[in-house]
């Protein structure tokens, strides 16, 4: 997230992270450097599309570090719900349900970056959480920002992290019974996410996600995509498929009740109501190319259009009240 951006947690970050899994029905989202406050998570309460679950740096809150997942709760039940704070405002853990019996985990984490000491100290204290309490759940998904590279590929100066610092990852890796999820999707990919904004021609694949290896055959696509959120990284995106679920289709579109309430959206349909009856008051014979049904599908088919679009305008849920 690199902060809260301007106007802080008022700003447009958070409505555009919250319309952008909301288009591209993502369920569970991972941040870091998210730099949130109390008061800033009572804020992010009030939305009841998304459940924020978040861990900021005792003493720097809205300064330095800082974790969040936040879940779609469209997609994502909330019940039974597991949340673990392992190393404050730098891993959370988030346990949910995913499929009738079946549950995921998944942790976030966010490596320190200013050295690779304090990268490499971090790594250890969170393979130590992990061999010192064996009632932590295990994730099946670790992801984040670590601030560290496996190899010199993954570095345009191919220089890469230190041989302590990747043997400490690994030994992390093999605990938790994890692999990169988008080598093992796509193995000649290097998915860079972070490139330097003084020098765009610098990048590093500092954010990665790993999966449990028995879940490997479930990832359908790992990407890496722009979100429109204002950042120096870009999203990496992990599909994964229940293998065990049954299929279920895109469903059918119905537009949102919220739009009736707003009046220029009604002041739209009306006029395309008005030009559509002209149509009609014209036809002087019928034909294949014009007549009443030709008609009523096409206004339909736009009225269908405008209210696509206006409601990727409309700000978010809790503000609804100034549509």
């Amino acid at each position: 997230m690199k902060g809260k951006g301007e106007n802080g947690i008022y700003g447009p970050r958070w409505p555009k992270l919250y319309r952008y899994m909301k288009e591209n029905q993502l369920g569970v989202a991972a941040l870091q450097e998210t730099h949130l406050t109390d008061s800033d998570l009572q804020w992010l309460e009030t939305n009841d599309r998304f459940k924020v679950f978040a861990s900021s740096l005792p003493g720097h809150e809205s300064r330095a570090a800082g974790v969040a997942i936040v879940i779609n709760k469209s997609l994502v039940s909330l019940e039974d719900v597991e949340v673990k704070i392992i190393i404050p405002g730098r891993a959370i853990s988030v346990t949910f349900q995913w499929h009738v019996n079946l549950r995921l985990t998944v942790l976030n984490i966010y490596a320190p970056s200013r050295t690779e000491l304090e990268t490499r100290t971090f790594l250890e204290d969170l393979l130590e959480a992990y061999t010192s309490q064996p009632t932590l759940t295990k994730p099946d998904l670790l992801v984040g920002d670590f601030n560290m590279v496996e190899a010199a590929h993954d570095r345009s100066s191919s220089e890469g992290s230190s041989q302590a610092t990747v043997s400490v990852l690994w030994n992390l890796k093999r605990h938790l019974g994890l692999l990169d999820a988008h080598l093992a999707k796509y193995p000649d990919s290097r998915a860079v996410i972070y490139r330097s904004d003084a020098n765009p021609n610098y990048w590093e694949r500092l954010d990665r996600a790993y999966i449990k290896n028995n879940l490997i055959d479930w990832i359908m696509d790992s990407r890496v995509e722009d979100t429109g959120v204002e950042s120096d990284h870009r999203a990496m995106v992990t599909t994964l498929e229940c293998r065990r679920a049954p299929y279920i289709g895109k469903g059918r579109w119905s537009m949102p009740v919220r739009l009736l309430k707003s009046r220029p959206f009604i002041q739209k349909i009306d006029a395309c109501g008005k030009a559509a009856q002209e149509r009609l008051q014209a036809i002087t014979a019928r034909t294949d190319q014009l007549n009443p049904q030709i008609v009523l599908r096409d206004f339909k088919a736009e009225v269908k259009q405008l209210a696509r679009e206006y409601d990727k305008i409309v700000k978010p849920r809790s503000d609804e009240q100034a549509l």
